[in-house]
């Protein structure tokens, strides 16, 4: 990305291989929610994560949240199912497919997702 910053990625559920430095490593079993001794910065960062977890007003705020990014989530799956039910009907129109021929293969691939009413509007959509 070109906004001038470094961005690291850490997979935590990779497999070390050695070169990894203790700080790292440390940093993993954190995020793994795992304990972490003798270090005093991740001793800091322990505590906080404690008292952040024992504060009930942090927990509301935090669930409230996490909420919020599972519905976005689901808004931006439903929005990709959309489009590819879009581009199933305009490519079986393509290859000339009746409406109910392509209705049928959006029942079958989508009826799962959108009731019929829904996927008789992609229909007409396209």
């Amino acid at each position: 990305m070109q906004d001038g910053l470094t961005k690291i990625i850490i997979n935590s559920n990779g497999v070390p291989d050695g070169t990894e430095t203790e700080t790292l490593l440390n940093l993993v079993k954190l995020m793994k929610d795992l304990p972490v001794h003798g270090d005093k910065l991740f001793d800091k960062a322990q505590k906080r994560i404690e008292s952040m977890n024992a504060d009930p007003e942090w927990r509301a705020t935090i669930m409230d949240f996490e909420t919020r990014m599972l519905e976005r989530e689901q808004v931006g799956e439903k929005k990709g199912l959309k489009t590819g039910a879009l581009t199933l009907v305009a490519s079986l129109k393509d290859v000339g497919c009746t409406s109910q021929q392509i209705l049928q293969q959006l029942k079958q691939k989508y009826g799962n997702v959108f009731s019929d009413k829904q996927l008789e509007e992609f229909l007409k959509q396209s």
